[in-house]
Parts: C-alpha cells; sequence; structure tokens
C-alpha cells in the first residue's frame, strides 16, 4: 500500500513544486509536458495522473476517513 499526497491547490500555502511534483513528473514522463517548451499546468497534470490511476485494474484507491 502506498499513499499519495493528494492536496488541493485553493488551499492555503499551495506551492506547484512541492504539492505537484508528482504530477508534474507523470507529465514529463508521458510527453505531456516539457519544460521550458510548454506552459506549466498542474491542474491537467493531476487530472492525467488521476484518469492514469483509475485506469490500472490493480490500483485500488482506499479512502483515508480519519
Amino acid at each position: 500500500m502506498f499513499s499519495i499526497p493528494w492536496k488541493h491547490a485553493a488551499r492555503h500555502g499551495w506551492q506547484v513544486d512541492k504539492d505537484a511534483c508528482l504530477f508534474k513528473q507523470w507529465a514529463i514522463h508521458t510527453g505531456k509536458y516539457k519544460e521550458g517548451e510548454t506552459q506549466p499546468d498542474p491542474k491537467t497534470w493531476k487530472a492525467n495522473f488521476r484518469c492514469a490511476m483509475n485506469s490500472l485494474p490493480d490500483i485500488e484507491e482506499v479512502k483515508d476517513k480519519s
């Protein structure tokens, strides 16, 4: 089991380099983002990552109820 930090961008203190680094790296890995060539779009990176995780049959979301 693993945990992915999923902080909402509207929250106080949200920083793209800290709170969206996994999503950015996924966008770079998939070729959807090229640093210096395309505009940063953390909202789309996060949505694309979520869709990729949801499409994998061996990944199951376990919601934290604490």
